[in-house]
């Protein structure tokens, strides 16, 4: 009666010892965990502020495209060499004909 009584009371270290071995996985997992999220949390912030900075850049330069195609007129077009056209050309394409078009 004495050894399982020993050998009971040896399971119960080993069930002890291996309940702690996992609390403690578990908190380490925990805290690594939980740095990673404040980690993703925090990049994600800096991509946000430069996606709006290039947001904002690119919508400078818009203004500043637009501003200059309404600066385009008669007068520089003749100073930079450019000529009016009396008679324009135009030019039509020509409809192509395909196999699984109906022919008329």
């Amino acid at each position: 009666m004495k050894t399982a009584a020993v050998l009971l009371d040896s399971y119960r270290k080993l069930l002890l010892w291996l309940f702690m071995a996992v609390i403690v996985f578990s908190i380490i997992f925990y805290m690594y965990f939980v740095n990673e999220t404040v980690r993703n949390v925090v990049l994600r912030q800096d991509f946000e502020n430069q996606v709006t900075d290039l947001n904002s850049k690119v919508a400078n330069l818009e203004f500043e495209y637009i501003s200059h195609a309404h600066s385009v007129d008669m007068v520089l077009a003749s100073s930079m060499g450019f000529k009016e056209v009396r008679e324009p050309i135009f030019i039509a394409r020509k409809e192509t004909l395909s196999l699984l078009s109906p022919q008329e």
